[in-house]
């Protein structure tokens, strides 16, 4: 056997080298792109999602790049004026939230009142309640600060978000034919994974969005008609926790109602919780299982893991890149076994012994 030949059953020496080549520079590209993850997954994410409307700017402009700057300013002026008023409004509540941290004469009170038949002094009460404020404190005050902190990192991200989300509209349909080629399956196979990850995506991308966004709202407004102080602050809570299946907008909003009514206010409390079970929970409910699992075909426990998991391991990006990650384990299997059934049935066709010559 001459040198450079193949090794039946082995993969040629050119095509390992290659792979191990691709794999190290997906390693290096990953650890490069990983300070930016969230705003690169976000772009890519509203490039895909925006695809359809850009098209039919494309044909109506004729320039690609002209219709993409035109969606650019569109999407910015639609994200940033809400931003803009949530933002002012959030540092605004922020501190009115510590302020009523540091002063927790009227929690303290209350769970006095309420711990009094169980034995429990005063003091007791009041010195669990001291601890519990500083600690809640010390930790908004570190995100008011860590916000502040990482204002130059927020600013290059945003960066990098329009620059990749500009150029994901103009060139997103030839990166999608190029990446389509690339994937080694058949036509089928291939054809049902790109529509399943599309159809994916979507559903758990505006799930999680538009779910998360009626909650928070939901809530602040229920938080500023009931009385409550810093609404929008606590709607913006709502929102991020809301990306969570499970109802976790009502273990934010029935404390506040607990409080209330230990404190004698009943309307406050009882509206509150009302609230929180009723209005909040049905949109939980109803438009969650409409808009990611029947859509999607995901249960609510891979949304849950996917999300924790990929917030943990991707950070904001996380919120999308767990569970779609997690949701594609199933499908990829399936495909997997596919192939492998059909390429034995080749393998079976192709060792047919053939056919005895006739006498």
């Amino acid at each position: 056997m001459h040198e450079g030949d193949e090794t039946p059953g082995h993969a040629p020496p050119n095509t390992l080298f290659l792979s191990g080549l691709a794999l190290l520079l997906l390693v290096l590209t990953f650890v490069l792109a990983r300070p930016f993850l969230g705003a690169i997954v976000l772009a890519l994410l509203f490039s895909f999602l925006l695809h359809r409307p850009f098209e039919s700017l494309v044909r109506l402009v004729r320039l690609r790049s002209l219709a993409a700057g035109i969606m650019l300013i569109l999407f910015a002026a639609a994200v940033f004026g809400p931003v803009a008023f949530i933002v002012t409004h959030l540092a605004q509540d922020a501190g009115i939230v510590v302020e009523l941290a540091r002063d927790p004469q009227r929690v303290e009170a209350a769970l006095a009142r309420a711990l009094a038949p169980f034995g429990i002094e005063r003091s007791q009460v009041a010195d669990l309640v001291a601890q519990a404020v500083e600690r809640v404190a010390g930790l908004l005050q570190g995100a008011l600060l860590g916000l502040l902190a990482s204002a130059v990192h927020l600013l290059t991200a945003l960066l990098v978000f329009f620059f990749l989300l500009f150029f994901g509209l103009r060139d997103g349909g030839r990166a999608y034919r190029a990446l389509r080629r690339l994937i080694p399956l058949r036509k089928p196979a291939k054809d049902h994974l790109l529509a399943l990850v599309g159809q994916r995506t979507r559903a758990i991308a505006l799930g999680a969005f538009l779910v998360g966004l009626v909650q928070g709202v939901a809530g602040g407004l229920g938080w500023w008609f009931f009385g409550f102080p810093a609404p929008v602050f606590w709607g913006f809570v709502i929102t991020v926790f809301a990306v969570l299946p499970f109802g976790p907008p009502f273990f934010i909003m029935a404390p506040a109602g607990i409080i209330a009514l230990l404190n004698g206010d009943w309307f406050a409390g009882i509206g509150m919780l009302v609230w929180a079970g009723v209005i909040v929970g049905v949109v939980d409910d109803l438009l969650r299982p409409y808009l990611i699992g029947k859509r999607s075909g995901v249960h609510p426990a891979v949304i849950l893991v996917g999300t924790l998991g990929g917030l943990f391991v991707f950070g904001v990006a996380g919120f999308l890149i767990g569970p779609l990650l997690l949701s594609m384990v199933g499908p990829v299997l399936q495909v997997w076994a596919q192939e492998r059934r059909a390429e034995e049935e080749e393998d079976a066709a192709g060792e047919e012994p053939d056919a005895a010559p006739a006498a």
